[in-house]
């Protein structure tokens, strides 16, 4: 980051130290004001509403653990309409704070039943309260500040870094358990801090496993296609190829989609390439080539809706 790289009173591309902050400041607030539209601007029937029905409809012995990068509060508004119960890490109910501890200690996390979200960039609705003699992170209202926002991973003072830390931990904490199972939706592998963690695990676990939904295109050239081919434990699928079991090759049919198949394959695979009215699957397919939808959130999530409480 730009801001490290500088002392007080040096300069960089033209800019000083408290310039370069103020970009780094105007962007957060760009994106916090981005991600947190109005509520007459979001769709009605979200990805996200069927994920939360998913996940109530699933008998589980063990929680849902949810990692994501993104700042929005979409996961969350889901969740409680649907009813599920979620837990963040913060405590408390009137200006609820970040409490580290509970990450750390199995005993003191929600059971089963319970969502576990964990934001490893930050939130829209997070805030830095200086009030307290030292600085802490409380959970409030959607902010335009975007001050919990975190573009980067430059060395911020205790206070901000500590949740980024936490939930980092967490990530490589279940991980290295034995048969843990990861898998990702619109995750690039585009961040390096992570790509650590996740690597580091699968290397250290043989019975850890990743599987990679890819919204891009692959190409058997591409960094994520060449970790995957070096490790068997790391699937990696996208719409036109995948690597499975370090094994790389493009998608075909054994047989044609027909009037029987079609309703269930085309919600994860589209079985022509071809468009479709509002998404509707095709009646019959000769083709045996096509592709795969899973690596696109909103498809994921209705894949998962329709098959309910198979899973779990």
């Amino acid at each position: 980051m730009k801001i490290d790289a500088i002392g007080d009173g040096e300069t960089l591309v033209g800019l000083d130290k408290a310039s370069l902050i103020s970009i780094e400041r105007t962007v957060c607030a760009a994106i916090a004001k981005t991600v947190n539209p109005s509520e007459d601007m979001i769709p009605t029937d979200m990805p996200h509403d069927s994920f939360a029905s998913w996940v109530k409809s699933i008998n589980r012995t063990t929680p849902v653990e949810i990692f994501t990068t993104n700042y929005d509060i979409l996961f969350e508004r889901a969740f409680e309409a649907a009813r599920v119960p979620v837990f963040d890490g913060f405590v408390g109910t009137h200006r609820p704070f970040f409490y580290s501890e509970c990450l750390e200690d199995e005993e003191l996390l929600p059971k089963s039943k319970w969502v576990r979200l964990w934001k490893i960039h930050g939130s829209v609705n997070w805030l830095l309260e200086n009030g307290t003699g030292k600085g802490r992170i409380i959970r409030s209202s959607p902010a335009d500040t975007g001050e919990l926002i975190l573009p980067s991973h430059r060395k911020y003072d205790e206070s901000r870094k500590q949740p980024y830390i936490a939930y980092i931990d967490r990530l490589s904490r279940i991980l290295n358990a034995e048969h843990a199972l990861l898998i990702t939706c619109g995750y690039s592998f585009g961040d390096e801090h992570i790509n650590a963690v996740l690597y580091g695990a699968l290397d250290n676990r043989p019975t850890a496993n990743i599987i990679a939904l890819q919204f891009q295109e692959l190409k058997e050239k591409d960094d994520l296609v060449r970790e995957a081919l070096r490790r068997p434990n790391l699937s990696v699928v996208g719409p036109n190829a995948a690597v499975i079991s370090a094994n790389w090759g493009h998608w075909q049919l054994t047989q044609p989609v027909d009037r029987k198949t079609c309703a269930f394959m085309d919600m994860g695979f589209d079985s022509n390439a071809m468009p479709e009215d509002g998404g509707s699957p095709a009646n019959r397919t000769d083709d045996l080539t096509g592709k795969m939808r899973l690596g696109d959130f909103n498809w994921f999530c209705r894949f998962l809706k329709a098959m309910g409480g198979a899973f779990g």
